[in-house]
């Protein structure tokens, strides 16, 4: 059967001609372009949906103890577990081969990932409210994990919808549906907390959202071609999706353990702290969740070999400054920004995250395009002994460290897993690729130094608004600073492609407007 052809099937493209006076001919956005403007679209139109979660945060945090953040700490990466033996990899398998998938292909992976989900949270239910209390040993995480896994399902309806805009690097149509399901999920979240229900207001927000989240993806891509399983379609898909799988396994492994560990060796409570650490990351993560979703479907529509390569050795110098920003910020401004927000019982939190940042911009920024760029190469074992690597020396230096320090010696670990992972994928990259050591190094010195400065510039000035007014400033001027005099050939890159983005967005802007006066 034929697919129907849709428009967001093609890569966007710009106009031609100086900026400003776009021409009637549109010239092809180049790929790593795309994917670049891509991520500059996910995190602009996610700018939102960033102060939403600020403020929901704020709220949560005096409605809710660190014990209950530890308690869906642990259930969510349950949860997310879950997702990965739900989709094994089918979902990236579609997104990264040159070829369009087949209308038989998406509705057998659909299919698949609307069964297992099923059949997943079905078992969930039934461990949590049926068998574990027959046993007498009920617990509060298998009740969280369970109501997060209600979610699965949906997430299978959504599954091709989604794969059709991550092919066509149509990622202003994606962020209509994170921001919808951001909204959801903090809004019930909140509702739920101040009506008394602790942890299970976040667990049930993550259904909620899902449910809000696929509505919007069947209104900006409808999918009506239904669901059903060709397994032939299933078993030529199912290598790539199962290397994928692999490495997703052993992240959610990392995750799991880390956190578990976390609760042995410090309580709940450190679990908590861990848990508040990675929000204060939402900025820099949303970066490196970007990269991940973009980097993929845009390397692949580069030539493979050695150009790719090339191609990835600027993005990983471009990625390293764009992150690098976002985290100075939040480390420079830690300390009087939690304070101020969350109160001063969450100050674990921010020494955790100003110790884990460094280690933690290296993966975001560098390791993401690397990781991204094996992936789009059909190789998934350097991405998986990176990921191995990072598990090793994040529970050894758990181990060690935190008996003695907990939030010190967190934050030491989780930095220290994180640089351990985007050193190994660096060195098992191809020569070109390994090019790109400079500008990595370039931009964690930039980020590194702003931070500093930023930091310093807090603590003379005490606690509160000021602070925070003052740290902020204090790093973005002296970010720019040292961009211009460590990092200006990448500096220079993410002007240009930001530049490109801008002029686009003009010119589809003046070509709709047309299209709508002449209709």
């Amino acid at each position: 059967m034929a697919r129907a052809r849709h428009s967001s099937d093609e890569p966007t493209a710009i106009p031609s001609g100086p900026p400003g006076t776009p021409g009637p001919e549109l010239e092809a956005l180049s790929p790593v372009a795309g994917g670049v403007r891509g991520v500059a679209v996910l995190l602009g139109r996610n700018l939102g949906a960033q102060v939403l979660a600020v403020g929901a945060t704020i709220v949560l945090a005096r409605l809710l103890s660190p014990k209950d953040y530890g308690a869906f700490a642990v259930a969510s990466v349950i949860q997310q577990s879950a997702i990965i033996v739900v989709n094994f990899g089918l979902p990236a398998a579609l997104v990264r081969r040159p070829s369009a998938p087949s209308i038989e292909e998406l509705q057998s992976v659909s299919g698949y990932v609307l069964a297992m989900g099923t059949a997943v949270a079905a078992a969930a239910l039934a461990i949590a409210f049926v068998i574990l209390p027959l046993l007498g040993a009920s617990s509060e995480v298998a009740d969280l994990a369970a109501i997060a896994c209600l979610s699965l399902p949906i997430l299978g309806v959504q599954t091709a919808p989604i794969v059709l805009l991550s092919r066509s690097l149509d990622f202003r149509r994606v962020v209509v549906i994170e921001i919808s399901d951001a909204i959801a999920f903090y809004s019930f979240a909140v509702i739920a907390a101040v009506a008394g229900l602790g942890a299970f207001s976040l667990a049930g927000a993550v259904p909620v959202a899902a449910i809000v989240g696929m509505i919007m993806a069947f209104r900006v891509r409808p999918w009506e071609r239904g669901f059903r399983i060709h397994r032939e379609h299933i078993r030529r898909l199912a290598p790539f999706g199962m290397r994928v799988g692999v490495f997703q396994a052993a992240a959610i492994t990392r995750e799991l353990g880390f956190v578990a560990l976390l609760a042995g060796l410090g309580g709940q409570a450190l679990a908590g702290f861990y848990g508040m650490a990675l929000r204060l990351f939402a900025p820099p993560y949303a970066a490196m969740a970007a990269i991940e979703r973009v980097g993929l479907a845009a390397f692949t529509k580069v030539e493979s070999g050695a150009n790719r390569a090339r191609q990835a050795a600027r993005a990983a110098g471009v990625a390293m400054l764009a992150v690098g920003l976002p985290m100075a910020l939040v480390a420079g401004a830690a300390d009087p920004l939690v304070s101020l927000l969350f109160g001063s019982r969450w100050l674990p939190a921010a020494d955790i995250a100003v110790v884990a940042s460094a280690g933690v911009l290296l993966f975001s920024g560098a390791g993401t395009v690397l990781v991204s760029h094996a992936f789009s190469e059909g190789d998934a074992r350097s991405p998986l002994i990176g990921i191995l690597s990072q598990i090793v020396v994040l529970l050894g230096l758990a181990l060690i460290l935190v008996p003695g320090d907990p939030q010190i010696g967190t934050g030491v670990a989780l930095g220290a897993g994180f640089a351990a992972f985007a050193l190994v994928i660096w060195l098992r990259a191809p020569r070109e690729a390994r090019s790109s050591g400079a500008a990595i190094i370039g931009g964690l010195l930039v980020a590194a130094g702003a931070a500093a400065c930023g930091h310093a510039a807090a603590a003379t000035v005490g606690t509160g608004a000021v602070a925070v007014g003052v740290s902020v400033a204090v790093t973005a001027t002296v970010w720019a600073v040292l961009a211009v005099l460590l990092a200006r050939p990448s500096l220079k890159l993410l002007i240009s492609l930001i530049r490109r983005h801008l002029i686009a967005r003009s010119s589809r802007a003046g070509v709709e407007g047309l299209g709508a006066a002449r209709g």
